[in-house]
C-alpha cells in the first residue's frame, strides 16, 4: 500500500496479483477539503497569517489625533459662527478636511502602485499588505540550487574506488562512465528515479543528468519497475538490467536505493546513492579509502556537488520486493564519488552586492554540503573572498559526539569560536544546527552564521522562524523543498511558475534573484509613500 497526493501522475502501475480479476490500481481517498495538504494551502492563501506591523499600530493613534483635532475645529466653528445652518455646514466641512474620505485610499495607494509596478516586472503578489513589509526586510535568506546557482547541474566526473591493501584507494577521476567497471556502470545507470514521458526524461535534475551521462536507455516494462539497456559495446552487444525495487530519496536519510537484476547473470545488485557524509556511515568501513573525507572535502571546496555510490551483490535471490529498506541497504561497499558542477547564475553576485549595499543581511539555507555552500557563498559575494569561515559539525560516535568548529581553509579545529565572532563567518551543518537548537545557543550565534547546510525542508522553515524573532525576514527559493520556509517568512519570494509557488506571498517567472532587489526597492518606495 502506498500513499499518493492529489495531482500525482501515475507513470507506471504493476499489479501484485494479476490472477485476480480486479483493476491493477485502486485508490482510496482518505482526506478531502481543508484536511488535505492542498486544501490547507488554499485556505492559507485565502486567509493568510496576519502580522502586526508598526505602521498599522501607529495609524490608529494618528486617526484618533485627527479625529480629536477635527472635533475641536468643529466646536470652535459652532462657537464662533453661532448655531445657524451655515455654521453647521461649515463645521462639517472642517471635519471633512481633517478626516478626508480619501484618507483610506491615500494610505494604501503606495502598496497598490508598488504591486502594479511589480506585476509589470513579472513579480506577482497574492497578499497585498506584504508589499509594505518587503520595505522593512532586514534579513534575506536564500536557497542555493536553482536560486543562487543555475537550475541544472553539469556532470563532471566519477572518482572510483580501487581495491588495494591495506585499504582501498581512490583512482583517477573519469569523465566517461563507459570506462568504469561493469558494476559501477550498472550502478550509475540504475540508481535514480528517472522516467520517460512523451519521449522526454523527467525526474530530479541530478538524476536526469546522471542518467544521460551513462548513455543507457529506458525501455517500457510491465513486469519490472524499470528496464535499462546499455549502449552497444565493442562486440556489438547491449547489456540489459531490470529494476526490481526502488526506495525513493528521503531527506531525513539523505539517500535512495535500488535493487537491480542483471539480465545476463540473474544476479541481484543493490545500489545506494546519497550524500558523501551519509554514505560514509552506511558503507562497510573496510571499503572506504583512508583519505575519503579529505578527497570529498576537496571536491566540495571547489564547488562540486558530491554524491557517493555503494553496492552489494545479493546473488540469485527471490523475494526482493518484500525486503525492508534498512535490510536491503546494509552491508554495501563504496563504489565511488559522483561529481557535478553547479554554476552560479550570471547576475547573482550583482544582486547580492546590491542587497548588502542596502543594509540587508544575506544568508544561505541549503540542503547541499557545507563546503560546497561556502564556496558558492564566496563566489557570489555573500562571504568576502578574504573572510575566514569556521564550519561547525558534530563529530564522534554516540555519547562522545560533540560539536567541533574547524577552519574551512585548512580543516584545523578552532578551540574558542566565540573569540572569532567579530571577524569571522560561521557555517553549520544540519546536525550542528540541531545541537545548537537543543542547547539553546542558536539565538546567540544566529547572526554570526552565514551558511546553514544539509538542511531539511522542515529545518529550513524552523531556521527562518528563528530569524523572524530578531528581524523582518525574507526567503527566496525555487518553490521546491523550501515551500515551508517560503510560507513561514515575513516575505517569501518563489522563483517559479509551478503550482507550488503559490505558497509564497510573492512569485516571479523571472528566475533571477534580481527579483529580490526589485521587490525590496518597490516595497521601500511604497512604504515611504504611505508614511508621507
Amino acid at each position: 500500500t502506498y500513499s499518493v497526493f492529489a495531482g500525482t501522475r501515475v507513470l507506471q502501475s504493476l499489479s501484485q496479483k494479476p490472477e485476480l480479476d480486479e483493476p491493477e490500481t485502486q485508490i482510496l481517498v482518505t482526506r478531502t477539503r481543508t484536511a488535505t495538504d492542498k486544501g490547507e494551502l488554499i485556505q492559507r492563501i485565502l486567509f493568510p497569517t496576519q502580522y502586526s506591523f508598526v505602521f498599522d499600530e501607529q495609524l490608529r493613534v494618528a486617526l484618533v489625533i485627527l479625529l480629536a483635532y477635527g472635533g475641536f475645529g468643529f466646536g470652535v466653528t459652532i462657537w464662533l459662527m453661532g448655531h445657524d445652518v451655515t455654521s453647521w455646514f461649515y463645521g462639517v466641512f472642517v471635519i471633512s478636511q481633517v478626516m478626508s474620505p480619501l484618507l483610506p485610499a491615500a494610505l494604501v495607494v503606495g502598496q497598490s502602485v508598488a504591486a502594479d509596478r511589480l506585476r509589470r516586472q513579472k513579480i506577482y503578489c497574492v497578499d497585498l499588505p506584504r508589499v509594505m513589509m518587503a520595505g522593512k526586510v532586514q534579513v534575506f535568506c536564500f536557497d542555493k540550487t536553482g536560486t543562487l546557482t543555475k537550475e541544472g547541474l553539469e556532470f563532471l566526473a566519477v572518482q572510483p574506488v580501487v581495491p588495494a591493501q591495506p585499504h582501498p584507494v581512490f583512482g583517477a577521476d573519469e569523465a566517461d562512465i563507459a570506462q568504469l567497471l561493469d558494476v559501477a556502470q550498472l550502478g550509475f545507470a540504475s540508481c535514480h528515479a528517472v522516467a520517460t514521458v512523451g519521449g522526454q526524461l523527467i525526474g530530479n535534475p541530478v538524476d536526469v543528468e546522471q542518467f544521460r551521462a551513462t548513455g543507457w536507455a529506458l525501455q517500457p516494462s510491465d513486469e519490472y519497475v524499470d528496464t535499462l539497456v546499455s549502449p552497444f559495446n565493442a562486440s556489438g552487444n547491449r547489456r540489459k538490467a531490470h529494476v526490481l525495487k526502488r526506495f525513493e530519496f528521503v531527506h531525513a536519510r539523505q539517500s535512495m536505493s535500488v535493487a537491480v537484476q542483471d539480465a545476463a547473470t540473474s544476479d541481484v545488485h543493490v545500489f545506494v546513492k546519497g550524500s558523501y557524509e551519509r554514505l560514509r556511515h552506511m558503507a562497510v568501513p573496510g571499503s572506504i579509502p583512508a583519505d575519503y573525507d579529505a578527497v570529498a572535502a576537496k571536491w566540495a571546496r571547489e564547488g562540486c556537488y558530491v554524491l557517493a555510490l555503494a553496492h552489494k551483490n545479493l546473488g540469485q535471490v527471490k523475494g526482493v520486493a518484500r525486503m525492508q529498506r534498512d535490510h536491503m541497504e546494509a552491508g554495501c561497499s563504496l563504489v565511488g564519488l559522483l561529481l557535478f558542477r553547479n554554476k552560479l547564475k550570471d547576475d547573482t553576485a550583482q544582486a547580492i552586492a546590491e542587497l548588502r549595499a542596502g543594509s540587508t543581511r544575506t544568508v544561505m539555507i541549503t540542503g547541499d554540503s557545507a563546503l560546497t555552500a561556502v564556496f558558492i557563498a564566496r563566489e557570489c559575494g555573500m562571504v568576502a573572498p578574504e573572510a575566514r569561515v569556521i564550519l561547525g559539525d558534530m563529530e564522534g560516535e554516540d555519547e562522545s559526539r560533540r560539536l567541533v568548529w574547524r577552519d574551512t581553509a585548512d580543516d584545523i579545529p578552532v578551540d574558542d569560536v566565540n573569540s572569532l565572532l567579530s571577524h569571522a563567518e560561521l557555517a553549520v551543518t544540519a546536525t550542528a544546527y540541531n545541537h545548537l537548537v537543543s542547547s539553546n545557543d542558536i539565538r546567540r550565534l544566529l547572526f554570526s552564521i552565514r551558511v546553514f547546510a544539509r538542511m531539511t525542508p522542515l529545518g529550513k522553515a524552523e531556521c527562518v522562524g528563528f530569524h523572524m524573532e530578531r528581524a523582518i525576514t525574507g526567503m527566496c527559493g525555487d518553490g521546491g523543498n523550501d515551500c515551508g520556509a517560503l510560507r513561514a517568512a515575513h516575505v517569501g519570494l518563489a522563483l517559479s511558475e509551478s503550482e507550488a509557488s503559490i505558497v509564497s506571498p510573492f512569485s516571479s517567472s523571472n528566475r533571477s534573484i534580481n527579483s529580490c532587489v526589485t521587490l525590496l526597492r518597490e516595497g521601500r518606495a511604497g512604504l515611504a509613500t504611505s508614511f508621507a
